[in-house]
């Protein structure tokens, strides 16, 4: 079924903070699609602040809830005049995540926002605990914001997956797709495809006792690429993608994937996420953090039909 966005629930760390980036990308959704926005914020209730007791501790943290409320306000009184379906809501719960996660659940939201933060020590953007936790864990579509400007064209780049490895489900793709169009109507720009693969190798032992990586046939390297590349145009025709619009590359997806969002000028790269254990999780979760810290551009997560969160 078509990605249809009615309701927009944006996450909002700290208030007092003028500039939001995720704050700015919901209203510009909203006012192509006509989705009302929630603007949300959790106070966290651990049980202890310092040297107090559980009652003060309570009561303390109910002051904050108080005075991140007014704050909230405040943003969306001065929000209303540009987007007057705006509301806002503050919440006693812990950990982030799954403070949004279940406001998500209650206010039905069709989509989440999220704003990406810099690092100062390395000067690039990274993704926090929380952030990959709502990758996990968040039931809709769920919108890393990275970019501040509005967008003007460009492209909406949706990582497919044509042979569904990893555990990946082939309906995952067409849910991919179903989200990347849905920001194409509402945001603007051309859907493109993309898949990137490891090219073969084959181990042999080297003069040391480790790996080495010897240079395979240069037939058998071309087979295995043809094939990849049929099958990669055929899923994308599939959603009704030129192959001029499918881009395959071979190599590290921490590297290609963003170099390629940046060719194409792709104001949003559109990908999958699976539940896995974790074991797994952490055999395989530092590619997909690379891909998601080294994109400069947004990053909008989809996850499988019949996904079913762990959070209540």
């Amino acid at each position: 079924m078509p990605f249809a966005i009615q309701k927009i629930l944006i996450a909002v760390a700290d208030p007092s903070v003028k500039t939001n980036k995720a704050v700015k990308r919901g209203l510009e959704i909203a006012e192509k699609t006509g989705a009302s926005v929630e603007l949300f914020s959790s106070v966290s209730l651990t049980g202890s602040y310092g040297d107090i007791s559980r009652a003060e501790s309570r009561e303390f943290a109910r002051t904050l809830m108080a005075s991140r409320q007014l704050e909230l306000e405040a943003m969306c009184a001065r929000l209303r005049r540009l987007m007057p379906r705006i509301s806002c809501s503050v919440q006693l719960d812990y950990p982030a995540h799954e403070a949004i996660v279940r406001q998500a659940l209650k206010s039905r939201a069709d989509i989440v926002l999220i704003e990406a933060h810099k690092h100062n020590l390395f000067a690039r953007l990274l993704l926090s605990q929380t952030d990959f936790a709502l990758i996990r864990e968040c039931p809709v579509p769920l919108l890393i914001v990275k970019g501040a400007r509005p967008h003007r064209g460009g492209a909406v780049l949706a990582a497919l997956d044509p042979w569904h490895a990893a555990g990946k489900p082939a309906s995952l793709d067409r849910r991919i797709i179903e989200a990347a169009r849905g920001l194409v109507d509402s945001l603007g720009g051309k859907l493109h495809s993309a898949h990137v693969y490891a090219p073969l190798m084959s181990f042999i032992t080297g003069s040391i006792g480790g790996p080495a990586v010897p240079p395979l046939p240069l037939p058998e390297e071309r087979r295995y690429a043809d094939r990849t590349r049929r099958r990669f145009i055929e899923v994308s025709a599939t959603y009704g993608i030129a192959p001029k619009n499918a881009h395959l590359r071979a190599g590290d997806p921490a590297y290609e994937l963003p170099r390629l969002a940046r060719s194409l000028k792709a104001h949003t790269l559109v990908m999958g996420a699976v539940s896995r254990s974790a074991l797994k999780r952490l055999f395989i979760g530092n590619t997909s953090e690379r891909v998601l810290d080294a994109l400069s551009c947004d990053v909008l997560v989809a996850k499988p039909p019949g996904f079913r969160s762990s959070i209540r």
